[in-house]
């Protein structure tokens, strides 16, 4: 018993809570692997990135002003008359809303492989009010997603598919992800923090 008391008054110096003790406790982070030292960098770019490593929101804003500056296509003289379904009361308030409809309906054909009509449709669609009656679903507009996919095909982008609907070109996977290379880079150079997915 008297050579435990003698050991643990040798090893911390007499006082059992002493500075010496807390000393030797701060100094062992040194022993640690780098690993666990080294800071992660939040804009640290992937070396393959694509349009799956960008937010949906931030992508499709990025895209929309893309195709608008680019003048990739015309709006029709109905862009601004029509609603973006049978569940909505008036048509969108914001003058370039064909530009990220096209953008969002050309990321949903990216990350999904390819898609028809009848989805798109479903895709977009709403609940729609009907007074004392419960609310329904109602599927979207087919003329604008028509569209949209039409513009898609005259721009190279998309092509039919031997099963039904369409899918993304080499061509058009390529060019979204340029614009999601520059996306990131025109976010981070605002200082802007980039979610990802």
């Amino acid at each position: 018993m008297a050579d435990e008391d003698n050991w643990a008054s040798e090893d911390v110096g007499g006082d059992q809570w002493g500075d010496e003790a807390i000393e030797d406790d701060l100094e062992a982070p040194e022993m640690m692997p780098t690993e666990m030292k080294r800071v992660k960098d939040p804009w640290r770019k992937p070396t393959d990135l694509t349009v799956r490593h960008i937010n949906a929101h931030i992508y499709i804003k990025a895209l929309g002003k893309h195709m608008k500056k680019a003048g990739s296509f015309e709006l029709p003289t109905w862009v601004d008359l029509v609603k973006t379904g049978p569940a909505r009361e008036m048509p969108p308030a914001d003058p370039d809303w064909l530009y990220y409809r096209v953008a969002a309906v050309a990321r949903f054909m990216y990350m999904h492989g390819g898609c028809g009509m009848g989805h798109l449709r479903a895709r977009y669609g709403s609940r729609q009010r009907r007074g004392v009656q419960p609310n329904a679903f109602r599927k979207a507009s087919p003329g604008i997603l028509r569209f949209a996919l039409q513009t898609l095909e005259k721009l190279g982008w998309a092509q039919k598919k031997t099963t039904g609907g369409r899918r993304l070109t080499t061509e058009g996977r390529r060019a979204m992800d340029n614009i999601a290379k520059s996306s990131w880079d025109e976010q981070k150079a605002n200082g802007r923090h980039m979610p990802m997915m």
